[in-house]
């Protein structure tokens, strides 16, 4: 009988344990998706509006294109993918217009692959 009773705790405790390890990802944080303006080291403002949540977010220029921040310039760049990971590219956001064509929109059209 104690044995019994033992065994029942057991089991309610892990249950107990393993629902809230795997209820924690719904937690997640949703990223604010209003849009808001950032002022380029040039001079030049962009529009970006970031998706994702805590765990995952990335930002989108008015025109769709995924961009990525680059601490040490301090400037917005359109990204790609490189391990994985979205990375800052070589050309800045906001810049000429005649780059956009040939970039990707969203992420759901870039491949992530780790």
């Amino acid at each position: 009988m104690k044995h019994k009773s033992l065994k029942i705790a057991l089991s309610l405790i892990l249950t107990i344990v393993a629902s809230t390890i795997f209820a924690l990802p719904a937690l997640a944080v949703p990223a604010d998706s209003a849009p808001w303006t950032f002022e380029q080291p040039c001079g030049r403002t962009i529009t970006l509006t970031t998706f994702g949540d805590e765990f995952f977010m990335w930002s989108e220029t008015e025109s769709g294109h995924v961009v990525e921040f680059n601490q040490d310039t301090g400037t917005w760049y359109y990204a790609y993918i490189e391990g994985g990971e979205l990375k800052p590219g070589d050309i800045a956001a906001g810049q000429a217009s005649v780059f956009e064509e040939n970039l990707h929109k969203g992420c759901q059209e870039m491949t992530f692959k780790a």
